[in-house]
């Protein structure tokens, strides 16, 4: 493995850890990066299954099924049936869940700027563009 890719897998670790450090326990209303991601995903997309979910997470369907169990259990999002295949169980996000994602996005930008602020604007940019490239 060339050094390179060791020294870059490192610095993504730690810079996940670092985001998570921030979004993570700053109050009593903050959710855990994957929770804000989960609600966000079912937020922004219609009709989202068990099925969508997972696969976009890169979750085995068990684990989809533990988080979102978790994330109804707090009021964040709901299930409803599908009116044309009573087998699918769609997700929706609560009212308490909007609230939640908004505060928690806000947390987010607001330790992302901060984090963020050592960079140059510049700077800023060219990791937005090769964090985009990479991840296509």
């Amino acid at each position: 493995m060339p050094k390179n890719t060791k020294q870059l897998s490192s610095l993504l670790f730690l810079a996940q850890r670092i985001l998570h450090r921030h979004v993570s326990g700053r109050c009593a209303s903050s959710m855990s990066i994957l929770h804000l991601e989960t609600v966000r995903y079912i937020k922004d997309n219609e009709a989202v299954t068990m099925r969508s979910l997972s696969k976009y997470l890169g979750i085995t369907p068990p684990s989809a099924t533990s988080l979102v169990n978790d994330l109804a259990e707090q009021g964040l999002i709901k299930r409803k049936g599908n009116e044309g295949d009573r087998r699918v169980v769609e997700l929706e996000v609560t009212a308490k869940g909007k609230k939640r994602l908004k505060e928690g996005l806000s947390n987010m930008v607001l330790h992302m700027d901060k984090t963020l602020s050592k960079l140059t604007p510049e700077e800023q940019e060219q990791l937005v563009k090769m964090l985009l490239k990479i991840t296509e």
